[in-house]
């Protein structure tokens, strides 16, 4: 959904309001700013990207039991070394068949544990409480509205817990708190603007905040009690250069700066005091394998390092001080192996 601002800055370019109005309109729309609306873009459509506080390096972590892409990744929370694989797909084209497998993965391997109780890709997930929550995704025919969890603990069973106010897939999440906030994604008609939050089985998915307009495949992650999210498909098609933090305390929005270029399906993490956005599409033929950081105390954007090749599509979580990386898209291929990256010691000048 688009803000007021936005729909009248539309208007403005279809009729070709007057002068005198625009002027008036523009007095409306910044006394009627503010209660969680998005603070205006920045005046310029560049960003100046820095080195990075904290760059990256990458490495080889080890082979999956298949090939998979648009699957989601958890922390194991019984195991500091391991976290899930969960769903996805092995098609290269569309459309996608889904997968139903759940996979224990460490350095030593990937290791099929169990299955959904259906097929899924494009889905989220989460680690809450000592228990792995899944939300939504698409069984390769329809998105999907279903909380699943996935209880280690409980002998590796998959329950429903919960349901969607609406079918979703291509949707962000992450966790502050004892809190799921779910990000946008897709219901098979119409791209969601919606933040979302969920505390656990028992309680409702309610509304919270409300993006700017739609937004499938952002890449979203927790820092510091807020929400970092970057990127996504726009219910116009394009890829989104915008980056947004959401404090959950006052449910507050706001545009924090940009990235270089657009990007969706990115993967998102955080290391130590920095969000990192790598990979995703430009297009929807074109993968990236650039890593950026984000500074959200200092707006900063830097250039974290690259990947050797492309990458989109890959699920990504953090274990200790490393990102996983595991399986994704290349533009040609599907992959089936987890590499990892790890923050590199800052250069010292010599005195």
């Amino acid at each position: 959904m688009w803000n007021q601002a936005a729909i009248y800055r539309r208007r403005r370019r279809r009729f070709g309001i007057s002068a005198a109005l625009v002027v008036l309109l523009l007095i409306i729309v910044i006394a009627s700013s503010g209660g969680g609306k998005p603070a205006a873009k920045p005046a310029s459509s560049v960003t100046v990207v820095a080195p990075s506080a904290v760059p990256l390096s990458y490495s080889a972590a080890t082979v999956l039991p298949a090939a998979i892409r648009e699957s989601a990744a958890a922390p194991d929370p019984q195991d500091s070394a391991s976290f899930s694989l969960i769903g996805g797909t092995d098609s290269t084209v569309e459309p996608l068949a889904a997968t139903a497998g759940i996979a224990t993965v460490n350095t030593g391997g990937g290791t099929l544990v169990g299955d959904l109780p259906v097929s899924l890709y494009a889905e989220a997930a989460v680690e809450l409480d000592g228990h792995e929550y899944i939300f939504g995704g698409d069984d390769g025919t329809d998105a999907q509205p279903y909380i699943y969890d996935y209880d280690i603990g409980g002998k590796g069973q998959v329950n429903q817990v919960g349901e969607l106010p609406q079918s979703d897939y291509g949707l962000g999440a992450a966790v502050t708190g004892h809190t799921v906030y779910l990000v946008g994604g897709y219901t098979g008609t119409t791209a969601l603007a919606t933040i979302q939050a969920w505390a656990g089985p028992g309680h409702l998915v309610k509304n919270v905040a409300e993006l700017p307009e739609g937004l499938q495949f952002p890449a979203v992650a927790a820092i510091d009690g807020q929400l970092v999210i970057a990127g996504g498909l726009t219910a116009s098609g394009q890829a989104s250069k915008e980056v947004f933090v959401f404090t959950p305390a006052n449910k507050q929005l706001r545009l924090l700066t940009q990235l270089p270029v657009g990007l969706y399906a990115a993967s998102a993490a955080t290391l130590g005091r920095l969000v990192y956005f790598i990979g995703g599409m430009q297009t929807s033929t074109t993968p990236v394998s650039t890593i950026y950081s984000i500074d959200p105390s200092s707006k900063v954007v830097g250039y974290a390092g690259s990947l050797p090749s492309p990458r989109a599509e890959t699920a990504a979580v953090t274990r200790g001080n490393t990102i996983y990386l595991a399986g994704g898209w290349n533009g040609s291929a599907v992959l089936n192996y987890v590499s990892q990256l790890s923050a590199a010691a800052p250069k010292v000048k010599a005195r």
